[in-house]
């Protein structure tokens, strides 16, 4: 098996075919490879939104204190291996071959019921045992207490960032339910760090009952610096553990730009807001940072997104331009083009990347101009503008 049939063949397992929330499967893929992650010291971050942000600042600022981070997010952009990372460098084929065909073995052997997420879980436990990383960043694929990565029994510390309507087909369409959820990675007598919108009585009560020392961040227009904030408290209670992480490499750390998160390419800004509260934040940041009157959006949003997003995009945007996608993730760019249609007239369609871009740059003229509403699409938005720099140059 080459590297593109083993990456075909993980993909080719999207679901689990029983339902039952459990994760008695992945523990037990997990005990057949002897238990890596017991042998990993992590950390573990929930949350709607701001988790992905949190895992790399924080893996950013261990790593400028010396340390070797390990570092495990979702979703990728443009290749599976940017899941999986050491010091900021993802892991390469050769690594993944050496690991991947043993897990599918042993699925296979024992007739184990797992999915995508479950493998790619094992994969990374299995290499930052392998190699030897001081310390690993696990971020949740999707909730928490039935999330993969909460095989996970004793974190040095967790967060959750916040609480937002999101994936409630599956978290439950409550802000208790979804808590409740979130509320899983918290273990006992392991200090918690929550945002201002995770201080919801179904987490406080989980904290309280695990004897979990709870730690505030507190809440600020700009979001951002509650993020830091979250990091911070974070590392402080890594400093009590025994880490050493001064002022200046927390300070550098956080300076660190991540990428996809309000990051502004040749004067188009990307980020993967794709729920409302997100989008909420991510439009009133770009008032406040870009003071233009006019706001143009480049979109695309994955199936099963409401109406409630593009309702709220089209009364807050001057034009939108859907972006030309293939993503089988996202929802088709004819069939979104006709539910923007429902709430503005200043919708625009492409057959081509390039046009589409280049017709979205002309519109937003003085104005400001975002691409957003899934983070599939923005690999695509950034190389086409990387491409369109060098050509000015």
């Amino acid at each position: 098996m080459d590297y593109a049939k083993a990456i075909n063949k993980l993909f080719s397992l999207t679901v689990r075919k029983n339902k039952t929330h459990s994760l008695a499967q992945v523990k037990r893929l997990l005990a057949l490879c002897s238990n890596p992650e017991i042998s990993v010291a992590a950390v573990h971050v929930a949350g709607t939104n701001g988790k992905g942000s949190v895992c790399y600042k924080l893996a950013h600022c261990l790593e400028e204190a010396g340390y070797k981070v390990g570092l495990f997010t979702s979703p990728h952009i443009n290749s599976v291996r940017e899941r999986i990372q050491i010091n900021g460098k993802n892991i390469d084929e050769g690594e993944v071959m050496a690991l991947l065909p043993p897990l599918f073995a042993i699925k296979e052997k024992h007739n184990l019921d797992l999915c995508f997420f479950d493998i790619l879980t094992a994969l990374a436990f299995l290499y930052f045992k392998e190699k030897g990383v001081d310390i690993a960043v696990i971020e949740t694929g999707l909730g928490g207490r039935y999330d993969a990565t909460n095989v996970i029994n004793n974190p040095l510390v967790c967060a959750i960032t916040s609480i937002g309507l999101d994936h409630t087909h599956i978290l439950g369409s409550s802000l208790s339910e979804i808590a409740w959820a979130k509320a899983g990675i918290i273990k006992p007598h392991v200090p918690v760090v929550l945002g201002s919108s995770a201080t919801l009585p179904a987490i406080l009560e989980c904290a309280a009952k695990k004897g979990a020392k709870v730690h505030r961040a507190s809440f600020n227009e700009e979001r951002v610096k509650e993020g830091d904030q979250i990091v911070r408290l974070m590392l402080q209670e890594l400093t009590r553990q025994g880490f050493s992480i001064g002022e200046e490499a927390t300070r550098q750390g956080l300076l660190k730009p991540v990428a996809y998160r309000f990051e502004e390419v040749q004067g188009c800004f990307l980020d993967g807001a794709h729920n409302l509260p997100a989008l909420e934040y991510l439009f009133s940041r770009m008032r406040r940072s870009t003071h233009k009157r006019s706001l143009h959006v480049i979109l695309a949003l994955s199936q099963g997104k409401g109406e409630d997003l593009i309702s709220f995009i089209a009364k807050n945007s001057a034009t939108c331009h859907i972006w030309p996608h293939t993503h089988y993730k996202l929802i088709d760019p004819i069939n979104l083009k006709k539910k923007y249609e429902q709430f503005s007239s200043s919708v625009f369609s492409y057959a081509c990347q390039k046009d589409c871009l280049e017709s979205a740059i002309s519109a937003s003229g003085a104005g400001a101009l975002v691409a957003t509403g899934s983070f599939y699409f923005l690999g695509e938005v950034k190389q086409l503008l990387l491409e369109r720099k060098a050509l000015s140059l």
